[in-house]
């Protein structure tokens, strides 16, 4: 018997978990059925060549109801949220609809003689499967959307009908292994206290959903304790810290009441202040942007008040398709993203995936480490520049309806980035010829998460007209550290003294240039480590929109002067942990009802 079921019956037990909805449920435990988050695997059923074509039908009615099912979704969310969160299910609407995906079942129906179901699970495993080694943590969480549409087709296809959301659910924390984010769009958020998952991330559509519906949640709670919670149990969750806590005594129960309310009043600050300037108590200005994905993002982005998009991913355009996007289709999209920010700065990030994601008419040698192998801008140079040279032609035509700047990946050496600047001469003189309209200037950023770029930046900074540090990246490479080892994952130290160098490195080649500094990642949406980027001398920072609100309260509360002090001392001191602590003593006097909640 383990160390949780010794303490389990009648005691009050707290176990860490990763915050991902912020807020307090004090609640009943109600548990999801297996029905409602598994992927059920169905039998492989040896089908008549004559029988094909009613297989083949019965898929297309499943897709059709599943279909029918996302739309009335996404139009009660609709009704039930402001912003433009019901398009997170307008792309699960367009995979729905891929039409490589449904050729290629339809077609190994004919071929195998197989039933529609085993062969539509086959095919979803290996869109899984490509998703699930791909670097880009947001890539990675699209697994959860898949499974989501997935289950949906096989229940029709299996006349289950559509997996029903848990009901008895007033005042109620559901736990299931992991949310799918059509099921908490399908929730009363009135009725539901809160959501406690075993696995998720921050950035997974069903954290971006809870957060929206305001409903507290946590992810990658211990599977030794998710198994032993029953139905009924009285349980608090801590959205702030991760918290989760079984049996609470009454003296914890009302001291997590009391945070509740000071939650509720927190978020109404929040609100309010998403109007005002980011700017210190001392003038010193920031630009807050958006990381999107998407245009079903851009509703979060406008109810936070962000100044743009700061980092938009173009990777979904291009995986698990036959044949790369074509020029006119990209600069549709671009166009679409532009209108839906209404004009603001949009950074477009080229195509970050190494050569295993691209579309299956394009092959590639196998590679042993990835990561460290052709991917970002080596691919788009080396490997395919076929594919760069139809992006960026299609972002200098896009970017004559709006301020377009473009962003590229993993960048080791100067040569990649005159490289890229002699691609785009060409392509101006092709798209004067083909007597299309584009821009006379592109505005060119590159991406700073190699330490190789960040001690050269001082020569890349001259051939660009922005930087943007990939924090994500740039830890993992100076350190070490692969970002998905649990084993490691204490090693992963943002604060770490050698990480802030190479930050301050950047910014000061920026300034000697006159060109901007943006952070795009984790670091910049921890309110913890603002006061050490704005320290530093960061001009922006980008981040998934729902953090924009949290950052901007801790810059109004700032003294620049005194973050560039504290910046200075924690560049020189000896481990990761003591620069945290400089930066969160001063987050806590910048923000203290923040600080509360989240200490």
């Amino acid at each position: 018997m383990n160390q949780v079921e010794n303490q389990f019956v009648g005691r009050e037990v707290s176990v860490a978990a990763l915050p991902v909805s912020p807020g307090v449920a004090i609640g009943r435990v109600l548990l999801l059925s297996p029905e409602a988050e598994n992927l059920t695997i169905p039998e492989e059923t040896i089908i008549d060549a004559a029988d094909a074509g009613a297989e083949i039908e019965a898929f297309r009615r499943a897709l059709a109801a599943a279909k029918e099912e996302l739309t009335v979704l996404r139009d009660r969310l609709k009704e039930q949220l402001d912003s433009d969160e019901s398009g997170i299910l307008d792309a699960h609407l367009l995979m729905i609809e891929d039409r490589g995906m449904i050729a290629e079942v339809e077609r190994r129906i004919e071929a195998e003689q197989r039933g529609a179901a085993w062969v539509f699970y086959q095919v979803i495993q290996r869109y899984l499967k490509a998703l699930a080694v791909v670097q880009d943590d947001y890539l990675r969480e699209r697994i959860a959307d898949l499974r989501d549409i997935a289950g949906r087709v096989l229940a029709h296809l299996a006349n289950r009908g559509a997996v029903s959301n848990p009901e008895g659910s007033l005042g109620r924390i559901i736990v299931a292994s992991g949310f799918s984010p059509s099921l908490v769009a399908g929730l009363d958020r009135r009725q539901v206290a809160g959501l406690v998952s075993g696995s998720g991330s921050t950035t997974s559509h069903a954290a971006i959903l809870a957060r929206s519906f305001r409903i507290p949640a946590v992810a990658g709670i211990p599977e030794d304790f998710r198994m032993e919670l029953k139905n009924g149990d009285l349980l608090i969750v801590d959205g702030f810290s991760g918290r989760v806590i079984l049996h609470p005594a009454p003296r914890t129960e009302e001291a997590y009441r009391l945070k509740g309310a000071a939650a509720g009043e927190f978020f109404s600050s929040l609100l309010g202040e998403r109007h005002l300037a980011p700017e210190t108590v001392d003038g010193f200005r920031v630009r807050l942007a958006g990381n999107l994905e998407s245009v079903a993002d851009a509703g979060l982005l406008n109810e936070a008040g962000g100044d743009g998009v700061g980092l938009l991913r173009t990777e979904f355009m291009f995986i698990n398709r036959n044949a790369p996007p074509e020029e006119d289709e990209q600069v549709e999209y671009y166009r679409q993203i532009l209108r839906a920010v209404g004009n603001r700065p949009v950074v477009v990030r080229t195509l970050d995936v190494g050569g295993d994601k691209l579309p299956r008419g394009i092959s590639f040698k196998p590679e042993e480490n990835p990561v460290l192998g052709l991917r970002g801008i080596r691919l788009a140079l080396q490997g395919r520049s076929s594919l760069l040279r139809t992006q960026l032609r299609a972002l200098l035509r896009a970017g004559v309806e709006g301020p377009i700047r473009v962003l590229l990946p993993m960048v080791s050496t100067v040569e990649e980035v005159r490289k890229v600047r002699e691609l785009v001469v060409a392509l101006q003189a092709d798209l004067s010829r083909d007597r299309l309209d584009h821009l006379s200037h592109l505005s060119l950023g590159v991406m700073i998460e190699t330490p190789s770029a960040a001690l050269v930046v001082e020569h890349i900074a001259p051939l660009v007209d922005f930087l943007s540090i990939g924090t994500n990246d740039l830890v993992q490479y100076t350190l070490a550290v692969d970002r998905g080892n649990e084993q490691v994952a204490y090693l992963n130290q943002p604060t770490h003294p050698a990480i802030l160098r190479l930050i301050r490195r950047c910014v000061e080649a920026g300034q000697a240039h006159n060109i901007p500094v943006c952070v795009c990642g984790q670091m910049a949406a921890d309110p913890e480590l603002t006061p050490l980027l704005i320290g530093l001398g960061v001009q922006e920072l980008s981040m998934a929109p729902d953090s924009i609100g949290s950052v901007r309260q801790v810059i109004r509360g700032l003294n620049m002067r005194e973050t560039e002090a504290a910046a200075q001392i924690a560049m020189n001191v000896a481990t990761a942990a003591e620069a945290l602590n400089i930066s969160r003593d001063l987050m806590r006097r910048a923000a203290p009802k923040l600080a509360a909640l989240t200490g």
